[in-house]
């Protein structure tokens, strides 16, 4: 949305293609919290134990232990970024019904674990507990799938009324 409120709409469609492509059409059972930019590159985390770090305060630690994190916002954060391609109608590729059923099991994923425990936006290592803002950001997931679905469905009958 604030790539939308920028007015970077090409930068958001390279952004909506890295969704669709990356983690959307992905068909796995969670998704991850993150992925990389570079499609197949390595995310595990290491220390640098030959780096001091900041004022000496090491670890220096390279990659990302959040990759191996479960992070029950993510269906959240997906769904509400990929909502603004069906109503952004500046984009060339514009939401539809294939896109739409692409959604759907993300949403169903996140029913699934709303209430479950999970490392939270802060990336707590080695705990999970039921984090609020997880349990919302799924919840808003669920409700943005529902506006879809009701938009949806005016605009088959809106283009039924146009054929009659």
């Amino acid at each position: 949305m604030s790539l939308n409120r920028l007015g970077a709409t090409t930068t958001m469609e390279n952004f909506f293609t890295y969704l669709i492509n990356s983690v959307i059409s992905s068909n796995v059972q969670f998704l991850a919290p993150l992925y990389p930019i570079v499609p197949g590159a390595p995310l595990e985390e290491y220390e640098a134990a030959a780096l001091k770090g900041f004022r000496g305060m090491g670890p220096v630690r390279v990659g990302n232990g959040a990759s191996n994190q479960r992070q029950n916002d993510i269906y959240g954060s997906v769904i509400l970024a990929a909502a603004q391609m069906f109503w952004d109608m500046r984009l060339p590729r514009p939401g539809d019904r294939a896109l739409y059923h692409q959604l759907k099991p993300i949403g169903m994923m996140a029913k699934a674990t709303s209430l479950e425990a999970d490392a939270g936006i802060w990336e707590y290592r080695h705990r999970t507990r039921a984090h609020t803002f997880s349990a919302v950001m799924c919840w808003a997931a669920l409700d943005r799938l529902g506006s879809l679905e009701r938009s949806r469905r005016i605009f088959q009958r809106q283009s039924r009324r146009q054929r009659a």
